[in-house]
């Protein structure tokens, strides 16, 4: 995967490719964890296609960082069907890698088994922090893709408090 990164980096612009470092590595690494092999190459073949990301994508931490936008970029792309400005539309941009409206299970610290809407394109720690509560709804990347999320924002802290609550009465 650093290999491909590199090598289309250096075909747009040699002076911006470099080689891979152990926070390239790991990152890399990380989200092969998440996602196969050839939805990754899938995704990035359109990502440096497209004049938007070339210059985002340089190294293996830049990736996995904006990952989850490109995927979200495609598929909005994809929504809109193709466009006929003279070119052809590439096998990448026909090819459907996940529905990002079916809802995936996610368990955190405080939840289990969520139904998260775009799970299946969001990071699993993004996934978390949304059930946990980490930020605000407003600032919420999660409640942000989907509003269906909303209902579910921080609700691992509310089991978290009710447990809580029941535990107290009980002792009394």
């Amino acid at each position: 995967m650093l290999t491909l990164i590199h090598d289309r980096v250096a075909a747009i612009d040699p002076k911006s490719a470099r080689p891979a470092s152990m926070r390239d590595r790991r990152k890399v690494h990380e989200l092969l964890t998440e996602r196969s092999l050839a939805e990754v190459e899938t995704i990035l073949d359109w990502a440096y296609g497209n004049p938007r990301w070339i210059s985002w994508l340089v190294d293996g931490t830049m990736v996995e960082r904006y990952f989850a936008q490109v995927s979200l970029d495609i598929r909005a792309k994809q929504a809109r069907g193709p466009q006929r400005s003279g070119s052809h539309t590439t096998a990448a941009e026909l090819t459907p890698v996940h529905d990002p409206d079916r809802p995936v299970a996610v368990s955190s610290g405080l939840a289990w088994r969520v139904p998260v809407y775009g799970g299946g394109i969001l990071s699993v720690a993004l996934c978390q922090a949304h059930l946990d509560g980490e930020a605000g709804q407003a600032e919420c990347p999660v409640c942000a893709y989907d509003r269906r999320n909303q209902a579910t924002h921080a609700i691992g802290l509310d089991q978290a408090e009710h447990a809580e609550e029941s535990h107290e009465e009980a002792k009394s």
